[in-house]
C-alpha cells in the first residue's frame, strides 16, 4: 500500500466529482487521483445494478517514479458513460430525439394537430394505408409507438422501446423505399437515430449478436 500526499488541485478534482456523483469522499478522492496521474483502467470488475447506471470498478496501475516502482489499486462506484465516454450526450440526445419524434407522430393519429398529406388516389401507398386504416392494424402501431416513445424518453426499459420500434422503422424505410418512394428526409433520420441510440446500448447489442 502507497499514502500519496494530497494536494490543492487533487481536492478540488474530488469535490467536483463529489458534486457531480454519488459518491463518498473517499472514493471521489480516488477517482481524482486516477484522474490525475492518467490510470489506464482493467475493468475486471463490473457489476452494474438493477438499473444499470453504477457500476463497480476495480483498476490497476503500475507505474515508475524514479527508482522505485508502485501499484495502486482504486475501487470506486462511478456512472462510466460520464467519465469514460465523450458520446454520452450523443446517445442521450438521439435517444430524446427519437422518443420526441414519435410521441408527436402517434399522438397526432388521434389529435391530428400536424396535417399529414394523403397518398395520391389509385397509388400503391393509398392501397397500402387504406388497409391498415380499415383494419384497425395503424392504430396498434401507433399504440406501440406511443408506449416505445415514454420509454425512450423516460430512459427506462430503453431496449424494450428499441424492440418495440425496430420493426416499425423497417417497415417506414421500407414503405418509402417500394411503396411510395419520395419524402425520404424523416425516414432518414429516423433511422439514423434509432442506429446511434442502438450503438449506445451495448449491452443489448452483444445480446443481439451473441451466438
Amino acid at each position: 500500500m502507497v499514502f500519496l500526499p494530497t494536494s490543492r488541485s487533487l481536492a478540488d478534482t474530488a469535490a467536483g466529482l463529489k458534486a457531480r456523483f454519488k459518491l463518498s469522499l473517499a472514493d471521489a478522492f480516488a477517482a481524482a487521483l486516477a484522474k490525475e496521474i492518467k490510470i489506464h483502467w482493467l475493468r475486471d470488475c463490473v457489476l452494474p445494478d438493477q438499473r444499470g447506471k453504477r457500476f463497480e470498478h476495480k483498476a490497476t496501475k503500475v507505474t515508475k517514479s524514479g527508482n522505485y516502482s508502485f501499484v495502486c489499486f482504486v475501487s470506486f462506484c462511478l456512472n462510466p458513460p460520464a467519465f469514460y465516454s465523450p458520446m454520452k450526450h450523443l446517445f442521450t440526445a438521439a435517444r430524446i430525439l427519437l422518443g420526441l419524434i414519435f410521441l408527436v407522430f402517434s399522438l397526432n393519429y388521434w389529435l391530428q394537430f400536424i396535417p399529414i398529406p394523403g397518398q395520391p388516389e389509385g397509388s400503391h401507398g393509398a392501397s397500402f394505408m387504406g388497409a391498415i386504416f380499415a383494419t384497425k392494424f395503424l392504430t396498434v402501431v401507433k399504440v406501440l409507438e406511443l408506449v416505445a416513445a415514454v420509454l425512450l424518453l423516460s430512459g427506462r426499459y430503453v431496449n424494450l422501446a428499441l424492440v418495440l420500434l425496430g420493426p416499425i422503422i423497417v417497415n417506414i424505410a421500407l414503405f418509402h423505399i417500394l411503396v411510395a418512394p419520395g419524402n425520404y428526409g424523416l425516414t432518414v433520420v429516423i433511422c439514423v437515430l434509432a442506429l446511434v441510440t442502438l450503438i449506445g446500448q451495448k449491452s443489448f447489442l452483444r445480446a443481439i449478436f451473441a451466438k
